[in-house]
């Protein structure tokens, strides 16, 4: 099985003490509970293997526009392109108390478990190099990692507030973490701390998909921490 480095490591991907030994055995498992979580959510929700395919690319289009191929057939009828009041109420206010929340907690557990080597700095954040990478995190892991756990998973009429499809989905997402796809560095993906601050952007980015019904928020929030992690905070040498 994995096993984690020392706590003295800091989360960067070049450092030169903290490769652990890793386990083909253990990501092979983890990738299998993965994927049982997604059937499993599939079963809750009463989808068989053919209806996941056209399911998910609904549910897909849902988290990109906020909208389904039904409202535009109802707006259509009604003469309007407006799009459907999806969005919770207040939903601006609790986007930016779920990213100042989310931002504070992954610093507090970051720095003080030394996962996060320092503060980032201002001249880091607003470098060439560093801005010329954010659309790649924006991307992926953000886009991308959002439409399918925050959206295609879940119900196209998922309830208002927090669900148990809901928990189980953010499982999945930390499961997903550690399956054979997160292979190397493999010290950073099986480490406690990496996980702990996961859980906490799973959270925070789950809680915006509620509040917004579109993925873009979160996908915004999920690439923003992870460029700053490996921009400023994940340079162990720096």
């Amino acid at each position: 099985m994995d096993t984690a480095p020392s706590q003295s490591c800091c989360g960067c991907f070049d450092h030169p003490t903290c490769e652990a030994p890793s386990s083909g055995q253990s990501a092979a498992v983890w990738t299998c509970i993965e994927l049982l979580v997604v059937v499993t959510l599939c079963w809750k929700q009463g989808l068989s293997p053919l209806d996941v395919p056209a399911t998910y690319c609904r549910r897909l289009r849902l988290g990109l526009t906020g909208r389904t191929w039904a409202d535009e057939i109802g707006a259509q009828v009604v003469g309007s392109d407006a799009p459907p009041p999806v969005a919770t109420k207040n939903a601006s206010a609790r986007l930016l108390a779920v990213f100042c929340t989310g931002s504070a907690a992954l610093l507090i557990i970051g720095l003080r478990s030394g996962f996060l080597c320092r503060p980032p700095s201002v001249g880091e954040l607003t470098s060439l190099q560093a801005l010329l990478s954010l659309p790649v995190p924006l991307i992926f892991p953000g886009l991308v990692e959002e439409c399918f756990w925050r959206f295609m998973v879940l119900p196209d009429e998922a309830p208002a507030g927090w669900s148990s499809q809901h928990l189980l989905a953010l499982a999945g997402f930390l499961a997903y973490h550690l399956d054979a796809l997160h292979f190397a560095p493999r010290y950073i993906f099986v480490d406690p701390r990496f996980l702990a601050m996961a859980a906490v952007l799973g959270v925070a980015c789950t809680d915006a998909a509620i509040a917004t019904r579109t993925v873009w928020a979160g996908a915004f929030m999920h690439g923003l921490w992870v460029w700053a992690w490996l921009n400023c905070m994940g340079k162990c040498g720096g």
